[in-house]
């Protein structure tokens, strides 16, 4: 048996569609009621709605949530919080969340746990060469530091409880209807805007939510031994550049790219000038992981940004 947390979120979602394609036994914790096409899965599925806050659930609860299982499977949390409060929410819900429900699992038995932590640990400065697991974390942001704070206590307490601990890093997730930049940037492709991203040519890397489901699929299926710590960096099989993301999604849509060759200089200048000197770097720099480790262990990313990028074209 297999729990998910967090599954009607986008990456959670996937997951339990998976697992479920795969003949596995599912249960799915979450914030929503199942939607129709899950409760068709009624055999395998064990849709479990938690109410509106994961927090309002003590420990004794979720061991008791837990009791048969084998495997869970965290990606509950808190992504997008900007006002004041943001640095205790994202505390509660991803810190204290993240510890209560480790410790919950550990005294029901679980003997393998998969964190869905975040490349944004590393922070959003341009790197050379790419992040490893041994790399600094230096996450700014209320939720990298809130990531950083729910991997130390896992890094800390997985002896304790002698569980298999598997810390996932993903960079950027795109595919159909995923929320972030690079969806926003499709739409802008979809409705034939010009982009003036025809000259840039930096190396990013991302993960398409195909390649990263598979990737906790090939943890859960991993052989047990004992409780190991690891650090892993799904990504893509290769990087990419903005204007190769901009020409694979045009090329999923069937029309010519409108992709203006402006010097990245200039925009730039240009975008730091109106306040957007986040989404600047995110667009102009490079940015890159390093996911042999994940590759030497035996999984392999079959996903090609470029074609997965015009399958998302295609969707839109």
């Amino acid at each position: 048996m297999i729990a998910v947390t967090g599954a009607s979120g986008y990456v959670g979602a996937h997951c339990v569609g998976e697992l479920l394609r795969r003949d596995q036994h599912v249960i799915a914790l979450s914030t929503q009621p199942a939607n129709k096409a899950l409760r068709s899965h009624d055999d395998r599925l064990n849709w479990q709605y938690v109410g509106q806050r994961y927090s309002a659930l003590d420990g004794l609860e979720w061991t008791k949530r837990f009791a048969g299982v084998a495997t869970v499977i965290h990606c509950a949390a808190r992504v997008h919080q900007t006002d004041a409060d943001a640095a205790r929410q994202m505390h509660r819900d991803n810190v204290e969340l993240t510890q209560t429900v480790f410790d919950a699992a550990g005294a029901a038995g679980v003997k393998r746990f998969i964190y869905l932590s975040s490349a944004a640990v590393f922070g959003d400065s341009t790197n050379l060469p790419a992040h490893t697991a041994n790399s600094p974390l230096n996450g700014t942001s209320a939720y990298a530091k809130s990531k950083i704070a729910a991997e130390d206590y896992l890094s800390n307490r997985h002896i304790q409880w002698d569980v298999d601990v598997n810390i996932l890093r993903p960079p950027i997730v795109y595919g159909h209807n995923a929320p972030g930049n690079l969806s926003r940037l499709a739409r802008m492709v979809a409705r034939g805007m010009p982009l003036p991203l025809g000259a840039v040519h930096n190396r990013r890397s991302i993960v398409s939510v195909r390649g990263l489901v598979n990737s906790i699929f090939w943890c859960v299926r991993r052989p047990l031994g004992g409780a190991n710590l690891s650090v892993w960096h799904p990504t893509d099989r290769h990087s990419i550049s903005t204007t190769q993301m901009v020409n694979a999604i045009s090329r999923g849509l069937k029309r010519p790219a409108r992709n203006l060759r402006v010097p990245p200089s200039l925009l730039r200048a240009a975008m730091v000038a109106v306040g957007q000197r986040r989404m600047a770097k995110q667009l102009l720099d490079s940015w890159e992981l390093d996911s042999s480790a994940l590759t030497a262990a035996g999984f392999d990313s079959a996903m090609d940004s470029e074609i997965e990028l015009q399958r998302l074209g295609s969707s839109l």
